[in-house]
């Protein structure tokens, strides 16, 4: 900033407007990606949540399952199955996620 004679204090008043004028519109646009990011991870949460329900019914499912089973061959199918479950809630989940994610980002970028 410039001194000026007539200014007080040696600054000029339309240069302080205009330095709180972009602070302010600075202060916005971190509000808005602040919202931005707290609804990504909000959905995030969600989504695991969702996640852990849905293992947790397959682990109990497969907890029953075990409960019945006669054989070693029956034993090593209710383990498998779990696994196949499991590894299907992991990539299903997986895309969800990169998913919500990407959508944040590109609400993150535009809110800037």
């Amino acid at each position: 900033m410039a001194a000026k004679k007539d200014a007080p204090f040696g600054f000029d008043p339309q240069l302080g407007e205009a330095a709180a004028l972009k602070a302010s519109g600075m202060g916005e646009a971190a509000m808005k990606d602040g919202q931005a990011a707290m609804k990504g991870i909000e959905a995030g949460s969600r989504q695991w949540m969702d996640w852990a329900q849905k293992a947790y019914q397959a682990n109990l499912a497969a907890c029953q399952a075990l409960m019945t089973a006669r054989t070693p061959k029956a034993v090593a199918a209710v383990h498998t199955a779990l696994a196949q479950e499991h590894l299907k809630l992991m990539l299903d989940n997986g895309q969800q996620m990169a998913g919500t994610m990407m959508k944040s980002a590109a609400t993150r970028a535009r809110a800037k």
